[in-house]
């Protein structure tokens, strides 16, 4: 394996996957992909690529949250 890289393994439950659905369906990507984007994105600047609605995230604060990784 390339030196910088590494193999990552996660368990989405369903409650984050449904409050990113949203944000996936409006931005044409997977889960998989947006997993990616997040890992790259918060290795850059800390935040996640894209921000989730208000409504889906319930105000809890371990759901993911930032600004559209497309806005910048």
């Amino acid at each position: 394996m390339a030196e910088g890289f590494a193999i990552v393994s996660a368990a989405i439950p369903r409650s984050v996957r449904d409050s990113v659905e949203e944000v996936l369906k409006r931005e044409r990507i997977t889960m998989s992909e947006y997993l990616r984007l997040c890992l790259a994105k918060l290795s850059d600047d800390g935040r996640a690529p894209f921000e989730i609605p208000e409504a889906s995230r319930g105000r809890r604060r371990h759901d993911i949250v930032g600004r559209s990784f497309f806005d910048v």
